[in-house]
């Protein structure tokens, strides 16, 4: 799932890596949310380990597919919001630290 999140891809390829994750145990359709800048898309949660080595990973996608948030706990928790995403030839620039 961070392989998903950390590299965009083109929609097919988003759709098979997404329908894999949908096999592995573990993984469940958390449903609608609205991500913390307020964005509305679902949730897919993969968790693994139990106890004190449990560890969670959210993806939240749009309708759309575009992936919105990666949310992770465990070991270290963790919060990502994507403002977006592509490849690119053009040298890149820091964003504005503005959110929208």
């Amino acid at each position: 799932m961070r392989l998903l999140a950390d590299y965009p891809a083109p929609p097919r390829t988003q759709a098979a890596a997404l329908r894999l994750i949908a096999e592995v145990d573990g993984v469940e359709h958390v449903g609608p949310v609205t991500d913390p800048l307020g964005r509305e898309g679902t949730a897919v949660r993969f968790t693994s380990g139990d106890g004190e080595s449990r560890l969670t990973t959210e993806l939240v996608l749009a309708a759309d597919g575009t992936l919105l948030t990666v949310r992770g706990s465990g070991l270290k928790n963790y919060y990502s919001a994507v403002l977006s995403s592509g490849w690119t030839d053009e040298t890149p620039h820091a964003p504005s630290a503005e959110v929208p």
